[in-house]
């Protein structure tokens, strides 16, 4: 094992993950479903590639966010290599999708992540792992010292909770769950916090108040920043907010670290730019949104993790250097209003109750 390489990556020799699909994979943003009856004889000849220095074409995705700038999954992973990953080879770590049902249908979503999504489009989409999976990730847990959990939305239903309470071995295990926080048990936090090495609530929030609201539909603000400050009290620094950033939200960022400061002070930010759809990304946004940020950013003496300052510096940057895409502009304002519509088409049937 090659660590020295600049592409080295420990997911590809030491995590599994299996998505609501059933599809397996290195990680969510690898570019190609594996086998499971050959995953580790094809992971371990990926590994010797990039270990060799070579960016092989399924890892686009941390390629592209390390051009921009930004931590990618993989430079993540290489970060806290020490805590997550043994030296021996195997797998220890996985990132667990049980399904893709969900409470929210996010601007950026799709309903194969969201049944809500489906639900909004007319669709009977339901996802689920397996119980072959199941009994494969079982088979395996003994070694794990790293779990990842998503969806969908993690407390959305039993499964989850089921999932992890049946886990061997959670006095060893680090937690790490991403959830949107509304529908978070707060007293299974306080539960698993005992229960865990160490547990880790990746908080899905992308601005605060109507921005937030505009983002993660049909979510209250006023319950997100409640879930948020609970969880914090109970875990501290091990609360970390992912915002994902795309045109809509690229004006709200600093009031964003402003609010973190004051409500959940030692968390970080995990920064990460929206791909796709395309015609939502920064790509799509326009002079006078990224002029606010670069004037916001500029002013704003607050506090700054040194990974929050790298993937900002970066962001300020791309502000800096892109031009208004009519063609994306046009895109944007055609999704925005067709996932205005749809929303409205909905509520005029159902009542989310969120």
């Amino acid at each position: 094992m090659n660590k020295e390489s600049p592409t080295f990556c420990p997911l590809m020799r030491h995590q599994l993950t299996i998505n609501q699909m059933g599809k397996v994979m290195p990680c969510c943003h690898f570019g190609e479903h594996i086998p499971i009856d050959k995953y580790e004889e094809v992971t371990a000849s990926y590994a010797d590639r990039l270990e060799s220095g070579e960016r092989i074409t399924q890892c686009q995705g941390c390629w592209k966010t390390e051009d921009r700038g930004l931590v990618s999954v993989r430079q993540s992973a290489v970060d806290n290599y020490n805590r997550n990953y043994a030296d021996s080879p195997g797998i220890n770590a996985m990132d667990i999708r049980l399904h893709n049902k969900c409470n929210m249908a996010c601007n950026m979503c799709a309903s194969f992540n969201s049944t809500l999504w489906a639900k909004l489009e007319g669709k009977d989409e339901t996802h689920e792992i397996g119980n072959t999976n199941l009994e494969y990730i079982y088979s395996l847990s003994k070694n794990v010292t790293k779990l990842s959990i998503q969806g969908g939305e993690s407390f959305y239903g039993p499964e989850f909770v089921d999932f992890v309470d049946n886990f061997p071995t959670k006095e060893n295990l680090i937690l790490d769950v991403f959830t949107n926080v509304i529908t978070m048990d707060i007293r299974v936090i306080r539960r698993w916090h005992k229960e865990c090495k160490k547990l880790l609530i990746n908080a899905s929030i992308d601005g605060t108040e109507e921005v937030f609201e505009e983002i993660r539909w049909p979510g209250k603000w006023a319950k997100a920043e409640r879930r948020a400050k609970q969880a914090y009290d109970i875990i501290g620094n091990d609360l970390r907010h992912f915002y994902a950033i795309q045109a809509a939200n690229l004006k709200s960022i600093v009031n964003f670290l402003n609010w973190r400061n004051k409500a959940t002070p030692t968390s970080e930010i995990i920064f990460n730019l929206v791909e796709g759809p395309k015609e939502l990304s920064i790509d799509a946004s326009t002079q006078e949104e990224r002029d606010y940020f670069v004037k916001e950013f500029d002013n704003y003496t607050g506090t700054l993790s040194s990974r929050e300052e790298k993937d900002l510096d970066a962001v300020y940057k791309l502000c800096k250097e892109l031009n208004n895409s009519t063609a994306l502009i046009k895109q944007r304002n055609s999704k925005n209003a067709y996932v205005e519509s749809i929303r409205t088409t909905y509520l005029k049937r159902n009542n989310p109750g969120i």
